[in-house]
């Protein structure tokens, strides 16, 4: 054997004993820090969504306080108009009792006249035939019976009678002259003369 033969026999088992060694690995680029305009802009539409959210009911609260003032003035409208009818028919039975009261006073004259002469059927029948004329004008008796309460509105106190009875103060002892009241007006166009009780 030659010694060529020998040297490459000796590489061939010196190659074979040596462990290969690893290959060094590749280095790697750090890592790219994050956006901050990424993290602002998925801030700001996080922002946007919310706020779409909020706007809806910010507009239905805005819808149902505007609603509930409306429904509040169109009360109010409502029951001045009332007011205002009521004042207007009031206006209207005033002028027409207005119109009316020198005629039904005429009525009422007669009507005492009659009631001071001694009574007959005749007589009567003519005091019943004046108070439907005084009632179809659209006059309504004033009430005012024994033991009614004394009312200024619609009676006209013409004598006192003297009562040792509490209960009986300020009632009506009797009726001296009727009374008439125009179509549930407030005030009697004709108060009742009347006597009333007085405690003492």
């Amino acid at each position: 054997m030659s010694i060529r033969q020998w040297d490459n026999i000796a590489d061939t088992n010196v190659a074979d004993e040596v462990p290969a060694q690893p290959a060094p690995p590749e280095p790697t680029a750090p890592a790219a820090p994050e956006n901050p305009s990424t993290e602002l802009r998925e801030v700001r539409e996080s922002l946007d969504a919310l706020q779409a959210m909020m706007v809806p009911k910010r507009l239905m609260q805005d819808v149902m306080e505007g609603l509930g003032a409306l429904s509040a003035q169109v009360e109010n409208q409502q029951a001045e108009r009332a007011q205002l009818h009521g004042d207007l028919q009031e206006a209207r039975r005033d002028q027409v009792a207005l119109l009316l009261n020198p005629g039904v006073k005429r009525l009422l004259a007669l009507q005492a006249f009659l009631n001071d002469l001694p009574q007959t059927p005749e007589l009567e029948h003519a005091g019943e035939l004046l108070v439907d004329a005084i009632e179809a004008f659209g006059y309504e008796p004033v009430e005012a019976d024994p033991g009614t309460d004394f009312d200024k509105k619609v009676h006209n106190s013409v004598g006192v009678e003297e009562t040792d009875d509490e209960a009986l103060d300020g009632k009506v002892v009797r009726e001296v002259s009727p009374g008439y009241i125009y179509a549930n007006a407030k005030r009697a166009a004709f108060p009742a003369r009347v006597v009333v009780h007085k405690y003492v």
